[in-house]
């Protein structure tokens, strides 16, 4: 449930739980948080459990908010609980009075891939069970915010461009050009505005578009952060060497999902495969809620034919992006490898349904049709 920022709270066990009544018992909290935090899969069957623990006094809090804010048990989707399994290791436990207080690692278990979630939080009584008062938590993208900066002057146009880029990772070519084209006519100065724009270029397979927006976005990079003149220039052979740009842009932005999956595909382009590995393994570990990423280490996988990691990744692809048509077009790449062409036309259609912008899949689709 990493796409969505759970339960969090400073253990504060002083005045806000001072008049809770009840008296705890460290194994029956125990109980409580191992199964709160375990029953979350499952999609729907995982809401009830879910709610059954919480409040609206509970109160959470993580790093990439501003201020704590109120559960809202009001609005809980069924596309938070998507994991396979959930285990939890409580590392520490202290019972004071009316209160709890918890803290311990998640571990999150998708196909076989795992990822974590270090948690801190308080526990009450509530009827005849407990519910989380206070809940924080620490994912591994949320430990440093040393990405880049993308700047405006237009009110809103900063905000929409994170958002463009966010789909961008995603794969999501449609969402990201639809953004892109708002931000070109909000604020065409910005560097970054063209950048959903140059991936329809891609998927469309218009190298000429790509290149002219490639370009456009460098001319406009200068009063911007240097991370995102880098990133640009890395997209084209026409600013010297890409491999060189990509390594610019992740070091001067290292916590950016953008940088580093830009600097494994580029890897992978110059065919230095070890070196990719070694990026799309921090970048699955760290961005574990981008399909993205599992995408290139899907193609990765296939290259080294390795089919049954590969398929891991592209149905963990399709699992955090199932509205996404590059995630069925790339499962249906895989299919095809592996001879299975009826599901490689399910994954095209599939793809074709979502997206008129993925041309691959037709063309992909009719030389299925043609060959059988």
């Amino acid at each position: 449930m990493k796409n969505y920022f759970f339960l969090s709270a400073l253990a504060v066990l002083a005045t806000s739980c001072a008049t809770q009544d009840g008296t705890l018992s460290e194994s029956e909290v125990e109980a409580f948080v191992i199964k709160h935090i375990t029953s979350q899969v499952g999609f729907e069957n995982a809401i009830e459990p879910y709610k059954s623990g919480l409040s609206s006094e509970s109160v959470y809090f993580h790093p990439n908010m501003d201020e704590p804010a109120n559960a809202n048990l009001d609005n809980v989707s069924p596309e938070w609980f998507y994991e396979d399994s959930i285990t939890v290791d409580v590392l520490e436990l202290n019972v004071n009075g009316p209160v709890a207080s918890a803290m311990g690692i998640i571990h999150f278990h998708n196909f076989s891939f795992s990822n974590d979630r270090y948690f801190h939080g308080t526990v009450v009584k509530h009827g005849d069970g407990f519910r989380w008062h206070r809940w924080f938590h620490v994912d591994g993208g949320m430990l440093a915010k040393n990405g880049f900066e993308v700047t405006s002057e237009v009110e809103g146009a900063e905000d929409l461009c994170y958002s463009m880029l966010y789909h961008t990772a995603q794969g999501d070519v449609d969402k990201a050009s639809a953004i892109s084209d708002s931000l070109l006519e909000m604020d065409p100065s910005m560097a970054m505005a063209g950048y959903g724009n140059m991936w329809k270029a891609w998927f469309m397979g218009d190298g000429d578009e790509w290149n002219r927006l490639a370009a456009q976005g460098v001319a406009q990079a200068d009063d911007e952060d240097p991370a995102i003149a880098y990133l640009l220039k890395s997209l084209s052979t026409e600013f010297g060497d890409r491999l060189q740009n990509a390594q610019m842009a992740h070091s001067l932005a290292p916590d950016s999902p953008i940088t580093q999956i830009n600097l494994a595909w580029v890897l992978m382009s110059a065919d230095a495969m070890d070196e990719a590995k070694i990026v799309l393994d921090q970048a699955t570990k760290r961005w574990s809620a981008i399909g993205g990423t599992f995408n290139l280490l899907g193609y990765w996988y296939m290259d080294k034919n390795d089919m049954e990691k590969a398929l891991d990744c592209f149905n963990m692809y399709v699992r955090l992006a199932p509205d996404v048509a590059n995630a069925y077009d790339s499962r249906g790449d895989y299919y095809v490898k592996m001879g299975d062409t009826a599901a490689a036309k399910e994954n095209f259609l599939k793809a074709i349904e979502l997206s008129s912008i993925v041309k691959s899949s037709q063309e992909k689709l009719d030389k299925l049709e043609e060959e059988s």
